[in-house]
């Protein structure tokens, strides 16, 4: 029994751990609806794993599996209403083929501050003064996934970026008297 819990081990250990990545900036375009936004990233790899699959055509072909992480600053305008300023860490996780096509799943914890839109008023006994920046802070949860291809593993090409489609769902907390869910478009690259 202890020979084969030691055999799993090692097969599970058989492909150690390689050097993560260096660091990118990511630069994104979001979308809450039709309302826009940009989002600056920064991606930290933590670690990345290489597994050797055979391929009936080319031998064996290597799959990449990494884990990082994101700390990012997005912002997208309400027009009348609010704009929201969040500032986010991300954990990703992200799989790629030889080929550069990628996915990815991420989930996500932040702040969120919502400044209001138009001229807020506080009053403070006899005067009624004007109130800058109001608005109310949340926290943000985020989840999704994402796609995209690193367009330096295509033939031909000698762009060094990834390009990134990520749909998410974030729930704002507390919104009002409970959540508020804000689905949101990203879409950016990885430079």
């Amino acid at each position: 029994m202890l020979s084969h819990v030691l055999l799993w081990l090692g097969a599970a250990w058989a492909d150690p751990p390689t050097s993560p990545p260096p660091p990118s900036w990511t630069v994104s375009y979001i979308a809450q609806g039709v309302r826009p936004g940009a989002k600056v990233g920064y991606d930290f790899p933590v670690l990345r794993r290489v597994k050797r699959r055979p391929n009936r055509r080319e031998g064996k072909r290597a799959i990449r599996r990494d884990l990082a992480i994101e700390p990012s600053l997005s912002m997208w305008h309400h027009w009348g209403n609010h704009t929201p300023v969040t500032l986010s860490a991300q954990a990703i996780y992200r799989r790629s083929k030889p080929n550069g096509r990628q996915r990815e799943l991420f989930i996500g914890q932040g702040l969120t501050y919502a400044i209001n839109a138009g001229f807020t008023y506080r009053f403070d006994g006899d005067t009624l003064d004007r109130s800058l920046l109001a608005g109310r802070a949340m926290s943000a949860t985020s989840f999704g996934f994402g796609f995209g291809r690193d367009l330096r593993k295509k033939p031909r090409s000698n762009l060094e970026l990834t390009w990134h489609a990520r749909p998410t769902v974030t729930i704002w907390s507390p919104y009002n008297s409970g959540g508020a869910p804000v689905l949101t478009l990203e879409l950016g690259v990885r430079l």
